[in-house]
């Protein structure tokens, strides 16, 4: 670190490779921790990633589990079950990639949150008797919004693994 102080006498073009320098040096980029952190992200994205993927995929598309499309259908009505069962499924899918893009993770994650907390409110008004844990439903959806919340607001606070630009 000492050496590279040596460098401020070098022109305005050198004192920005100084500057880069420095931050790689003293950064948690090459620590053990950051690591890490790394890791934990990639899975926490990965994970909220194939929540959309296979309820957008499995569920909905392919109809594995007909429960979706009951849902679907008593609250739009039955002659639009098909159509908004393909487009719901299709939106999720898209919003798998998008997770995984990492493509503007806050405006990503609260486009999740909004649709997440809204969609299980509506079912838990409209439709409780139809959804896999009943009331309780809302809570895991608080608590999958919780987890965003935190992975893109909290985590993504200070970005780590990249340089920094002036």
């Amino acid at each position: 670190m000492m050496a590279l102080n040596g460098l401020r006498r070098l022109p305005k073009s050198a004192k920005t490779i100084q500057y880069h320098l420095q931050h790689i040096w003293t950064s948690e980029v090459f620590n053990m921790k950051s690591s890490k952190k790394k890791t934990l992200h990639f899975l926490v994205n990965l994970f909220i990633g194939s929540i959309w993927f296979a309820n957008g995929f499995f569920c909905k598309i392919l109809n594995l589990y007909p429960r979706h499309k009951e849902i679907i259908s008593t609250i739009l009505g039955e002659p639009h079950k098909e159509f908004f069962t393909y487009a719901i499924g299709s939106s999720e899918l898209i919003m798998a990639i998008w997770v995984c893009s990492k493509y503007k993770p806050k405006v990503c994650a609260l486009v999740q949150i909004v649709v997440i907390l809204t969609m299980n409110i509506m079912e838990n008004a409209l439709v409780p008797e139809l959804l896999l844990w009943g009331k309780w439903n809302l809570l895991w959806a608080i608590l999958l919004s919780l987890l965003i919340y935190l992975h893109a607001f909290v985590y993504l606070k200070k970005p780590t693994g990249y340089l920094p630009t002036k």
